[in-house]
């Protein structure tokens, strides 16, 4: 099914924004307690907290350009820089 399509139930592309967002929250949560527990440096800090930021801009921007939710291709891309986030956390810590 085409989610693009005017039809689609906007509450399964709300979903995916839902999903998005508590995934950057949990990327968010790591970052803050790696900072805290001086796994991180203050210039990796900085670095991880604008990707999140980006992302979660992306998100939103994308969002309120398709009725509050996210098609799929936006969607898919937005897991791939999420897992991206994922393993510069790792990385970095």
């Amino acid at each position: 099914m085409n989610d693009t399509r005017p039809g689609m139930p906007l509450m399964v592309r709300h979903v995916r924004l839902d999903r998005v967002l508590g995934e950057l929250g949990s990327a968010q949560q790591s970052i803050r307690q790696d900072e805290a527990m001086h796994r991180l440096s203050a210039s990796a800090y900085r670095r991880l907290e604008g990707e999140v930021g980006a992302i979660r801009s992306r998100a939103m921007t994308v969002a309120d350009m398709h009725g509050g939710g996210l098609p799929r291709a936006s969607y898919q891309h937005l897991q791939q820089d999420i897992h991206k986030l994922d393993r510069d956390i790792v990385r970095m810590s």
